[in-house]
Order: C-alpha cells, then sequence, then structure tokens
C-alpha cells in the first residue's frame, strides 16, 4: 500500500480549540492552517511545519489610526425620509430614522457641492441658496418650501461601523469594538496602510500567504435606529463612495 503524504488539505483554526485543531492536523495530514474573520491564529499552531495562511483586512486592521482620523473613513449617501412641510420653513433631521451607532454626518463633505435637497412631491431639486446645514444640530434647513408638499436632503455620512463589523455583531453575537474602514484613496492614509503593512509582515514571521479581504468597499446594509436592516443589497456598489476617488478622476479625465 503506498505511503499517505501530506497535502492537499487546509484547516481553519479556531481560538480556544487548538488542541481539537492540532488533533485534526496531525490525523488528517493537513499541509495548511488558515486563520478566519473574527479569530486569530494560536503561536502553537503557527509554529507547526505546514504553511500559514493569514487573513488581513488591510482598511479595518489599524483601529486607531481610524478612530484619530475621521476624515479618512468610510463614506456613503443616504436620503433622509420624506417630511412633509407644513409652511414656508422646513426643518431636517438627515440621520432621523437611522441607526445612530453606525452613521454620523460628514461635516467634511462640503454639503453646498455634494448635498441634496429635493422637493419630493414635484420631483425638483431645491437650489442650495434655500437651505443652510447647521453642523452642531445636525439639522438641515429648507426656505421657500411650498406647504404640504414633502421634502428630502440626500446627505453624505461617515460610517463609525462598518458594515461588516456590525453584521458578524448583531447576527453572529460578535463581541468587541466597533470596527471603522478606511477609505484607501486617500494619499496619506494610503502611505500609512502601506507603513503598517510592512510592519505586519515582520510581525508574523510564520506566515507564508497572506489572505487579502475587502480591500476597499463591498456590499450595502442600511440599519434603522432599532440596527434592524431597513435595505440590503449584496451584489450592488452602493457603498462606493469616495470623494477624493472623484477627485483623482476628474484630474485624470482632464488630462486624457
Amino acid at each position: 500500500m503506498a505511503q499517505a503524504t501530506q497535502g492537499h488539505m487546509t484547516l481553519p483554526v479556531e481560538v480556544g480549540q487548538e488542541d481539537v485543531v492540532l488533533d485534526l492536523y496531525k490525523r488528517w495530514q493537513a499541509d495548511a492552517l488558515r486563520d478566519s474573520d473574527g479569530t486569530t491564529m494560536p503561536d502553537s499552531l503557527a509554529e507547526q511545519d505546514c504553511d500559514i495562511y493569514s487573513v488581513l483586512c488591510i482598511v479595518r486592521a489599524d483601529q486607531e489610526f481610524a478612530k484619530a482620523h475621521p476624515e479618512f473613513l468610510h463614506r456613503k449617501y443616504l436620503s433622509s425620509f420624506p417630511l412633509t412641510a407644513m409652511s414656508e420653513e422646513l426643518v431636517i433631521k438627515p440621520l432621523e430614522g437611522y441607526c445612530a451607532e453606525k452613521y454620523e454626518l460628514d461635516d467634511h463633505s462640503e454639503p453646498k457641492r455634494h448635498w441634496e435637497v429635493r422637493n419630493r412631491t414635484t420631483g425638483d431639486v431645491v437650489p442650495a441658496e434655500q437651505w443652510d446645514f447647521d453642523a452642531e444640530s445636525g439639522t438641515v434647513t429648507v426656505r421657500n418650501c411650498t406647504p404640504f408638499h414633502e421634502y428630502t436632503a440626500s446627505v453624505m455620512v461617515r460610517q463609525v461601523w462598518d458594515s461588516v463589523s456590525m453584521y458578524n455583531a448583531l447576527t453572529n453575537g460578535w463581541t468587541g469594538d466597533k470596527i471603522r474602514s478606511l477609505d484607501p484613496y486617500h494619499p496619506e492614509c494610503r502611505a500609512h496602510l502601506k507603513r503598517y503593512f510592512a510592519k505586519w509582515l515582520e510581525d508574523h514571521p510564520n506566515t507564508t500567504v497572506v489572505r487579502f479581504t475587502t480591500f476597499a468597499f463591498l456590499f450595502v446594509i442600511d440599519a434603522n435606529e432599532q440596527n434592524q436592516d431597513i435595505y440590503r443589497d449584496w451584489t450592488g456598489y452602493g457603498e462606493t463612495v469616495s470623494r477624493k476617488r472623484w477627485t483623482t478622476l476628474r484630474k485624470r479625465t482632464a488630462t486624457d
């Protein structure tokens, strides 16, 4: 009978189950161990004589940097829920009805340039000079409204709780900090992430393959005040908003 050889088996690991994983690794003659989202590779397993596959989501890896630099956070557009004007002035709270743990208004995004107020009854866009944003109160005040017409404010928000982190916390019971995701299109942010990755490689000498996940943006999950889904699109690109990327693309187009 031919001698069994090691190979063709990659075994996932789980913190707290080192003995079980090591037993399966030997009995199944695995040639690779890999960590997964939500767990790390224990030293006792990383030191085995096999390939080590390490998962890394670079845009979510350095949370201290993400917390210190809200200007580099992942952004997206949200439309406020429609409100009926009862007079010629209407005050809209754009984030009313949305998850306060996930979103905050982006006061770096030049509201008059990137936001929009619309009369939903007529479909007309309200001129920017007829509305103002107050950052302290987080409200948009619309003037010269038509009474009994509905209005919305479409605004740019920062995501202070990454969609994947939120999904796993609520669905799979993961605990820990609310993870923030960075926008790597900002040159300063991208340079920092490259330095972080270089240091990460030094700190993980046993890793033979880096399994990258989520370089930039991903699917859409919008949540209400009770952290329940109000919209989800696993295949869409609604969360690909990046002011810096727009600027870069416009500059490239202008020079082409």
